[in-house]
């Protein structure tokens, strides 16, 4: 990221291509470091530039950096229009990466708008580019839309099918939370099935065997849906006070 910094001013003021995907690509550092709002305006500055230099490629690229900034609902319809921009330019290209990263952008927005027709398509184009990349990465995306679909309908057996599945692809592509997100998925299926109670116990040793903080608020919501509050309110003090149950 320093070297990005480094780099605007001496690209100087001139608007060029080079100038745009630069703003892009520190929008997008910016963006694993947390520092969201900084993000999006460099983010929105390098979109604006792109189209003033009319160049598709970079405004494609920088589009799809934009669309990787959290936003709120409504933003949703402004960031479906960039998604659908960026499908157009990537399918012109050849693109997969790009044509998969728009196709899931596109869901994001059907889901939230309530489009369950157009979301399955996205979902369907997304599974197709999947197959054919062969590529474990974009495996495992596909195969978490489809349980989050399964799920969403009542398909138990199938979500539950299909999140191993997932967690086995994201193995493969050694994706650094697969066995969270599966955690996750499987936390969603018990509730629904009403066996929330059999996932407690090993959940309670996952938290045990990883110190990062952001596990316990999920024990925590498991607790309480069982009823257990004084074992929910334990998993919610502070870290030096937090106790194992």
């Amino acid at each position: 990221m320093r070297l990005l910094e480094e780099a605007l001013p001496a690209l100087g003021e001139a608007e060029t291509a080079l100038r745009s995907r630069t703003l892009g690509s520190l929008a997008r550092a910016l963006l694993y470091t947390g520092l969201l709002q900084h993000a999006a305006e460099y983010a929105e500055q390098a979109v604006a530039l792109a189209r003033r230099v009319n160049d598709p490629a970079t405004l494609a690229f920088n589009l799809a950096v934009m669309l990787n900034v959290p936003w709120g609902p409504e933003q949703t319809e402004a960031h479906l229009i960039d998604a659908t921009e960026v499908l157009q330019h990537a399918e012109a290209a050849g693109d997969v990466e790009l044509l998969t990263h728009a196709h899931s952008r596109l869901l994001l927005c059907h889901l939230e708008l309530g489009d369950m027709p157009a979301a399955d398509v996205a979902i369907a184009a997304h599974n197709r580019l999947a197959e054919e990349a062969r590529q474990p990465f974009y495996r495992y995306i596909a195969t978490g839309f489809q349980t989050m679909r399964a799920l969403l309908e009542g398909r138990f057996a199938e979500a539950e099918r299909l999140a191993q599945q997932a967690l086995e692809f994201g193995q493969q592509a050694q994706v650094e939370n697969a066995d969270g997100v599966f955690g996750i998925q499987m936390s969603l299926l018990r509730r629904e099935q009403g066996r929330l109670a059999e996932l407690a116990p090993a959940v309670r040793y996952f938290v045990r065997q990883h110190t990062a903080a952001a596990w316990r608020p999920g024990l925590a919501l498991i607790y309480s849906e069982l009823g257990l509050v004084q074992e929910a309110a334990g998993r919610v003090r502070a870290p030096g006070a937090a106790r194992l149950h």
